[in-house]
């Protein structure tokens, strides 16, 4: 299996020959073909090349799919007490490619081509769980042996003594008049 790790945008990908990556916007029109130049590295299944940073020469080529938007993501600044409220959204725009060809300089002997002609990739539809359907049961762990635990030593009981001052001697003296004692 032929792969590179390329760069684009500033993100780095994993691209495996005929397969798709998914990087951030790239202008272009559908079926086009793109060139990546930073390709950081090329392997397959007898050498490893790896850049520093970049291997000079080497270049990943991909036929543009789609462009792509994702999910909107909503952002909101607060800081309380002082009536500031601030809310945001974004949706990130991205470029989808099927990878064609990976090339790489004459010293590595690495130039590897996919088909010529690559059939459209329909977009895939996903479907609602059947609420009949079979569903997975969850895999039940046998308990441990509990592990004996010491008991611990009992106190001997001791009375309390009620506290100083809530006897019935001193609640008769909180009733009396306080003048005459």
């Amino acid at each position: 299996m032929v792969y590179a790790i390329i760069e684009s945008g500033g993100v780095q990908v994993r691209a495996d020959l005929n397969g798709t990556v998914v990087v951030p916007h790239v202008q272009a029109e559908v079926g086009a073909e793109v060139s990546f130049p930073r390709v950081l590295l090329v392997a397959d299944e007898k050498s490893v090349m790896v850049g520093t940073p970049v291997i000079e020469g080497a270049t990943v080529t991909g036929r543009l799919i789609s462009q792509e938007r994702t999910a909107k993501v909503w952002g909101v600044k607060y800081r309380r007490r002082k009536n500031y409220r601030r809310k945001w959204s974004q949706r990130t725009e991205l470029s989808k490619f099927l990878i064609t060809q990976i090339e790489c300089p004459s010293g590595a002997g690495l130039r590897l081509e996919g088909p010529e002609e690559v059939p459209a990739v329909p977009k895939a539809k996903v479907a609602a769980p059947s609420a009949r359907g079979p569903v997975e049961k969850p895999k039940v762990r046998k308990p441990k042996a509990p592990v004996a635990k010491p008991k611990p030593t009992a106190k001997p009981h001791v009375p309390k003594k009620p506290a100083p001052g809530k006897g019935v001697k001193s609640l008769i003296s909180k009733l009396r008049p306080k003048g005459k004692r």
